[in-house]
C-alpha cells in the first residue's frame, strides 16, 4: 500500500463512492508534493475511493487527511478511469502529522498561565503557534469549553511523544519544505521531522503552576524532615539556569509577601489552641537538649533566610508563659519550615473536618444504596420464583403451542388482522368498492384524450395532449410504468389525478414504499405458521387483489401505485412480479398461500392489473437494476406548470363512465398488424447500430434488447397518427417519445470514449427534439460528474 496526502474532491450521490485530490505522496521516508498530478495519479490525476466516501466527510469536512492506495489492474493508457483506487476508512490523522498552524491573535492565558486557543473547531491531532517569525509547539488538546458564540476555547499541552513538559521554538527560516498551505490555512508535515531537522531551536519547558509544585516536591522532599540549613543547601545546588527553578522562585514571591503575618497567625495557634499547646509540649519534651546546643546552626539559618530579625512580636498573653516556653517558641517563630509545619496542620485539621462530614454524607448514601439492594434482592427473588413456575409449565411442545394459542387474539390484533372475519375469502364480510358503469359505445380516442387534459387544466394542471395521450399509452401497455423526476415536480398528484379521471379511482392502491424492503413478505405478505393463516402487509393490496377477482370487478382496470419506489431496491421486493412482465394480461398470476390452504395457491391478478411507480434520482434512494429498466417504460416527469385555479368556485369535473379493461385495450393497444413505417425503423436501426458498436474507442456497448424493440413498435403503432398531427405533423413524434422512454434509460457508461458514443447518438436523433433534449442534459451532467453519464440526472 502506497500513502498520500489528500483533500475531499467529487462525492458521487447516493452511491458512498468518490474522488479525493492528492496534494503530497510518500516515497523514500519522506512527503513529496504532487505537482503534475496526472503523471503522479493517472489518468484523472485523483485516487478513486470505493467505498465509505462518507467517513471522510464526517471526519475531515474539506481538510487534508492521510489515505492509503494502491494501484488497480485497469490499462491507464486507455481508460480515463482513476489507475489508483481506495477505501474511505482506511484514512487517518496523526497525532504529529497535518499539525494546523494558528496565528498569535487566536492566543489566550488561563489561570496556570497555560495557553489556550479561541477558535471555530476542536483540532483532531497537534497544533502549533506562529509568533512573528517563530513557531512554538508542538500542543495537543488538553479540554475545551464552547461559548455560546460558536467559539471553543481549546486548553493546550505538550505533547507526550516529543517530550513531557517539553515545547520548542524553532524559526520560521528554518522550517523549508516543513509546510504547506491549502485553502488559506497553514500545516506542519511532519512534527517529528520538523524538530529533528531544525538547524536551530529552544527547548522550553511548558507546565502549569500545580506540575511545578509536584515537581519540587519530589525534586527536594527528601530534606523536608532535615534541618533548615539542609534543605537550603539542596536549593542552592540545583542549577539556577533550570527553568524550572526560575519557575519555582516567582512562585515564591507570592508567599513571601504575607510573611510578615506569620507571627500573629503562629502565636494564636500555639498560645490560643489546646492542640498548639500540646505541640510545644511534646516538643519539649523531646528536644530539650537538642534545642539548646543547636544556637550556632540556627543562627546560621538565619542569615541564609533573611537578614531582618522579628521585635515586640509577643503580646500580654505570651508574657504569661514561663521562660523555657518563651524561649522556645521565639526560635520557632524565626524558622520557616515551621511555618511550613504550621500551614500543614492547619490544612490537615480543615481536611479533617470536611472528611468527617463526608463520611456521614457518604454513611447516609450508603444505609439508602443498603435499602435499595434489599429491595432489588426482594424482586429478584421474586423474578427468580416466577421463572421457576413457568419453566414447569412450559415443559412440553404441546404446551407452548397452548399458550401461544392462547394470545393468538392479541398477535392478531398486533399484526393487522381484520379480527370480524376468520376467512379472508368470505364475500359476506367484504367492503366492496363501489365503480362507475362502462362505456355503452367505445368513445373517440382524440375526444377521450382531451377530455382528460381538459379536466386537468379545470384542476390547475396544464399537460399538453401528447403528453396526457403518452401517460395513457405506457400504463395500458406496460405492466410496470416507472413516474421519474425530483421531489416536488407532481409524480405522485399526476397518477392520483389520472386514477380519478379514468374512473378507476376505486381499484386504485397506493403503497408508500419503506426503506429496509427486503422482500415480498414487506409488499404481499406471508405465511404465518403461528395463526395458520396468510398475514397481509400493512397495506390494501391484498384484499384488493381478492375483490378484484370477483367477477363483478374482473374486467376493471387496476392501478398500484408504489410512491417512493426506489427508498429500496425494486430488484428485491418486487422479483416475484419481474418473471410476470413478459406474460400476456390473462396469464400473469401470484404464488400465495392462503387462510384455507397449506399449500400455495395462485391468486390471478387480473387482466387490467398494472404498477405505476414514482422514483426520484437524489442520493437517498437506491439505483434500478439494469434488469428492471428493461422491463419498463420510464417517463420523465419535468417542472410542471400550473394555474391559479380558484377551487371553491370552480368545479372538480369528475368522469360519468369508465372504460373496461376490453374498451382500454382497444383504444389504446387494439392493432393487430404491429409493425414500424420505413422511416422510422430505419432511424431505429442507425440508433441501436450506435450503441451496440463495440469499438473500444467508444467505451462500453449498449444492447436494446428484443423486449424493448417490440414495445416501441406497440407504441409507435398505436400513437403515431395522433400523435404526428397533435406534434406538428412530425412523423417522428411517437418515435421520439418512445426512444426517450424505452432506450435512453438503459444507455449508461463511465468514461471519456462513452462521451463519443453519446454525441454519435446525438446525431442519430435528429428530428427527434425530446430524446435530443434528454441526451444533451445526460451529456452536460456526466462532463461536470468524472464522465459518469447516465438518463436520470
Amino acid at each position: 500500500m502506497q500513502k498520500a496526502i489528500a483533500v475531499e474532491d467529487i462525492p458521487f450521490f447516493g452511491q458512498n463512492r468518490g474522488l479525493v485530490s492528492p496534494l503530497f505522496i510518500y516515497e523514500d521516508g519522506d512527503w513529496r508534493k504532487v505537482t503534475n498530478p496526472y503523471t503522479d495519479f493517472p489518468n484523472n490525476g485523483k485516487i478513486f475511493v470505493l467505498a465509505n466516501y462518507s467517513f471522510i466527510e464526517q471526519q475531515y469536512q474539506k481538510k487534508p487527511f492521510i489515505i492509503e492506495f494502491s494501484a488497480t489492474e485497469r490499462d491507464a493508457d486507455t481508460d480515463s478511469s482513476s489507475k489508483f483506487i481506495a477505501q474511505g476508512t482506511n484514512t487517518d490523522l496523526p497525532l504529529l502529522e497535518l499539525c494546523r498552524i494558528y496565528n498569535k491573535e487566536k492566543i489566550k492565558y488561563n489561570a496556570e498561565g497555560l495557553i489556550t486557543l479561541l477558535i471555530k473547531e476542536v483540532p483532531n491531532n497537534s497544533v502549533f503557534i506562529r509568533h512573528e517569525n517563530e513557531l512554538l509547539g508542538p500542543f495537543k488538546t488538553h479540554e475545551y469549553d464552547e461559548g455560546d458564540d460558536g467559539y471553543f476555547t481549546v486548553f493546550l499541552k505538550s505533547v507526550t511523544e516529543i517530550g513531557d513538559g517539553i515545547i520548542y521554538k524553532i524559526k520560521l527560516e528554518d522550517t523549508e519544505n516543513q509546510l504547506f498551505e491549502f485553502e488559506g490555512n497553514s500545516y506542519v508535515l511532519n512534527a517529528s521531522s520538523l524538530i529533528d531537522n531544525a538547524p536551530s531551536k529552544e527547548e522550553i519547558w511548558y507546565i502549569s503552576k500545580k506540575e511545578i509544585l509536584s515537581w519540587a516536591k519530589i525534586q527536594f522532599g527528601k530534606n523536608i524532615d532535615s534541618s533548615l540549613l539542609d534543605f537550603l543547601k539542596a536549593f542552592v545546588n540545583v542549577n539556577e539556569n533550570d527553568i524550572r527553578i526560575q519557575k519555582l522562585k516567582e512562585l515564591s514571591t507570592d508567599v513571601i509577601q504575607w510573611l510578615p503575618i506569620r507571627d500573629k497567625i503562629i502565636y494564636d495557634f500555639f498560645a490560643n489552641t489546646d492542640s498548639g499547646k500540646s505541640v510545644i509540649e511534646t516538643f519539649l519534651a523531646g528536644n530539650r537538649n537538642k534545642i539548646l546546643s543547636d544556637n550556632e546552626i540556627q543562627t546560621e539559618a538565619i542569615n541564609i533566610v533573611s537578614e531582618k530579625t522579628v521585635e515586640n512580636y509577643l503580646d500580654s498573653k505570651l508574657a504569661q508563659l514561663n521562660d523555657e516556653q518563651r524561649s522556645f517558641i521565639e526560635g520557632l517563630l524565626d524558622q520557616p519550615e515551621n511555618l511550613v509545619t504550621y500551614v500543614t496542620i492547619s490544612n490537615l485539621v480543615r481536611e479533617e473536618i470536611k472528611l468527617e462530614t463526608r463520611i456521614e454524607s457518604k454513611q447516609t448514601q450508603l444505609d439508602g444504596i443498603s435499602e435499595q439492594v434489599t429491595n432489588k434482592y426482594n424482586e429478584l427473588e421474586q423474578f427468580e420464583n416466577a421463572y421457576r413456575s413457568l419453566k414447569v409449565e412450559l415443559q412440553s411442545e404441546s404446551t407452548i403451542k397452548k399458550n401461544l394459542l392462547n394470545i393468538k387474539t392479541y398477535t392478531d390484533i398486533l399484526n393487522g388482522i381484520d379480527l370480524s372475519s376468520e376467512d379472508l375469502n368470505s364475500d359476506s364480510k367484504k367492503i366492496l368498492p363501489v365503480v362507475l358503469p362502462y362505456y355503452e359505445k367505445l368513445p373517440n380516442l382524440k375526444d377521450y384524450i382531451q377530455d382528460i387534459v381538459n379536466k386537468l387544466e379545470n384542476r390547475g394542471r396544464k399537460i399538453s395532449f401528447n403528453d396526457v395521450f403518452n401517460y395513457l399509452i405506457l400504463i395500458q401497455q406496460n405492466f410496470l410504468t416507472v413516474f421519474a423526476g425530483y421531489p416536488g415536480t407532481g409524480k405522485t398528484s399526476l397518477i392520483r389525478e389520472l386514477s380519478q379521471l379514468s374512473g378507476i379511482d376505486p381499484f386504485f392502491s397506493p403503497i408508500s414504499v419503506a426503506r429496509g424492503w427486503t422482500s415480498i413478505k414487506d409488499f404481499i405478505g406471508y405465511w404465518n405458521p403461528l395463526t395458520q393463516r396468510f398475514q397481509a402487509a400493512n397495506n390494501s393490496l391484498y384484499k384488493n387483489l381478492q375483490d378484484h377477482n370477483l367477477e363483478t370487478y374482473s374486467n376493471y382496470p387496476f392501478w398500484t401505485m408504489l410512491d417512493e419506489a426506489n427508498l429500496s431496491p425494486m430488484e428485491h421486493y418486487w422479483s416475484d412480479f419481474m418473471m410476470l412482465s413478459d406474460l400476456q394480461d390473462n396469464e400473469r398470476f401470484l404464488s400465495v398461500r392462503d387462510t384455507n390452504s397449506q399449500n400455495a395457491k395462485n391468486l390471478p391478478l387480473g387482466k387490467g392489473f398494472r404498477f405505476l411507480t414514482t422514483i426520484n434520482f437524489d442520493h437517498t434512494t437506491e439505483v434500478l437494476s439494469p434488469r428492471l429498466k428493461d422491463r419498463a417504460a420510464i417517463v420523465m416527469i419535468d417542472i410542471p406548470e400550473f394555474k391559479n385555479i380558484d377551487l371553491e368556485n370552480h368545479a372538480r369535473v369528475l368522469p360519468t363512465n369508465v372504460l373496461s379493461y376490453q374498451q382500454a385495450k382497444d383504444l389504446f393497444d387494439g392493432k393487430t398488424a404491429i409493425r414500424l413505417t420505413q422511416d422510422e425503423s430505419s432511424r431505429l436501426e442507425d440508433i441501436i447500430d450506435i450503441l451496440k458498436d463495440n469499438a473500444t474507442d467508444r467505451g462500453m456497448p449498449i444492447i436494446i434488447s428484443p423486449r424493448k424493440i417490440k414495445a416501441i413498435t406497440k407504441y409507435c403503432e398505436t400513437a403515431r397518427d395522433i400523435m404526428g398531427k397533435e406534434g406538428g405533423e412530425s412523423p417522428f413524434t411517437a418515435l421520439d417519445f418512445a426512444v426517450c422512454q424505452f432506450i435512453l434509460p438503459v444507455v449508461e457508461g463511465r468514461s471519456e470514449p462513452f462521451k463519443k458514443r453519446l454525441e454519435s447518438l446525438s446525431k442519430a436523433l435528429t428530428l427527434l427534439p425530446k430524446s435530443t433534449e434528454r441526451l444533451r442534459k445526460m451529456i452536460e451532467f456526466g462532463q461536470v460528474n468524472n464522465h459518469n453519464y447516465r438518463f436520470f440526472c
